[in-house]
């Protein structure tokens, strides 16, 4: 069982949680939700041990394991933006064969590749995919 018993927990100057009373009896599965800033991630901290409390007790049994996903990913060499755009395979490959074919100076074999992309929704997708990622909360 975890417990909160008249918890509170400020960041700085700002008061998160206070006079919190909270128990979660072993197998339950609970969710937190609010707005940005809300306290989520430190309440989080405060119960793994990594805040400590302004007032008010955390308890957890001996053989407790608390699970959690990292909130930051770390850096990739690509933007985000191009691993998106990197999910299309059928755009991916039209533009392999547009590059091999300005590399062979084959203006027809372009020209017919800038059709294909045309026809696929290519030239809007780096703006379709940037809207995504902003939707989800991601830098483009």
């Amino acid at each position: 069982m975890i417990s909160l018993r008249n918890f509170a927990l400020r960041r700085g100057e700002r008061l998160l949680l206070s006079n919190v009373d909270l128990t979660l009896h072993a197998g339950y599965r609970v969710g937190v939700v609010g707005r940005n800033g809300a306290g989520k991630s430190s309440l989080f901290a405060a119960v793994r041990g990594e805040l400590e409390a302004d007032k008010g007790d955390v308890s957890l049994p001996g053989k407790v394991r608390i699970a959690d996903v990292a909130q930051e990913t770390p850096a990739l060499p690509d933007r985000a933006i191009d691993y998106v755009l990197g999910g299309d395979d059928v755009v991916a490959a039209v533009l392999l064969e547009e590059a091999a074919a300005a590399e062979r100076e084959d203006w027809e074999a372009v020209a017919n590749a800038h059709q294909k992309m045309a026809g696929l929704g290519a030239y809007d997708a780096e703006a379709r995919a940037g809207k995504l990622l902003h939707g989800l909360g991601f830098p483009a």
